[in-house]
């Protein structure tokens, strides 16, 4: 784990990951915003 934690494919991944989290949560905001102006 020490290793690979230095690893730079691994902090790449982590902040891929990062990223992908952020788009999701801003698409379920903007849905639910969605919904409520559709209702």
């Amino acid at each position: 784990m020490r290793i690979s934690r230095m690893h730079p494919a691994v902090q790449r991944g982590r902040l891929a990951g990062l990223r992908r989290h952020d788009a999701a949560k801003a698409r379920k905001a903007k849905a639910e915003a969605k919904a409520k102006a559709t209702k």
